[in-house]
């Protein structure tokens, strides 16, 4: 199976992003065939201070090589959505909003963006090579678990599928009956356990939930300690 080639267009964003982890991304699914820096020359066009749908488009208008150009940029867009699918195979993905819930529960940037192009793709090959341009696809939930598809009406919600994404069991269903394969979903999965929130994090978060762990591990941590005290004092009083 033929990959996926993706264009990113980064547009003066003021994170830095690790490009090197979006290049090097492997998958079964899609490759960034190139990343593109461009400056704003378009005027917001919303109350917002953010762009419509129109005025997107314009932005990612050039001419490149690829099947989807994808834009990123720190804006709003049209219907506080942060990722717009537009005509001709093209999308924008605001990180506006996005990047406050993302710091804030350390998440790496670059797991949002991949997690975006997962499901971008995934719906340019369930309609035909065609990303669609309207506000709902088939695959698209209220529901909120942690998948590529959850419609995340309150951006906080980004969060649940961006530290650890997955692609529920009802998404899948949908997208066998759309013509893809049992073994690219599989291969999907697969990758997706990979592209993950920091270990540290993950272990703070579960630490915070469950306060009973970190008091067996200070427990444990004092017991060790104590106990190495203890043989080191014995060790300097016997040799002496």
């Amino acid at each position: 199976m033929n990959a996926v080639n993706i264009a990113l267009k980064v547009f003066e964003l003021p994170y830095a992003l690790n490009e090197s982890k979006l290049r090097n991304w492997k998958s079964e699914l899609f490759r960034i065939s190139d990343i593109q820096h461009h400056e704003i020359t378009e005027d917001c066009d919303l109350e917002t201070w953010g762009y419509s749908d129109a005025t997107a488009s314009r932005m990612l208008e050039c001419e490149v090589e690829a099947d989807i150009t994808i834009g990123l940029i720190n804006a709003p867009l049209e219907d506080n959505y942060y990722m717009r699918r537009l005509s001709d195979n093209r999308a924008l993905i605001s990180l506006s909003e996005p990047g406050l819930f993302l710091q804030a529960e350390h998440i790496d940037f670059e797991n949002f963006i991949l997690r975006n192009l997962y499901e971008a793709v995934l719906a340019y090959k369930a309609y035909k090579s065609r990303l669609p341009s309207d506000d709902r696809i088939e695959m698209l939930h209220e529901a909120t678990r942690g998948c590529l598809f959850d419609l995340s009406g309150s951006i906080a919600d980004v969060v649940y599928s961006s530290a650890s994404p997955s692609l529920c069991e009802s998404c899948a269903s949908i997208l066998r009956r759309r013509g893809i394969s049992t073994d690219l979903i599989h291969d999907v999965k697969k990758e997706l356990r990979k592209l993950r929130q920091q270990a540290y994090y993950r272990w703070r978060t579960r630490i915070q939930a469950h306060p009973y762990i970190s008091l067996i591990l200070s427990v444990l941590v004092a017991f060790v300690v104590n106990l190495l005290a203890a043989f080191v004092f014995s060790w300097l009083t016997t040799s002496r």
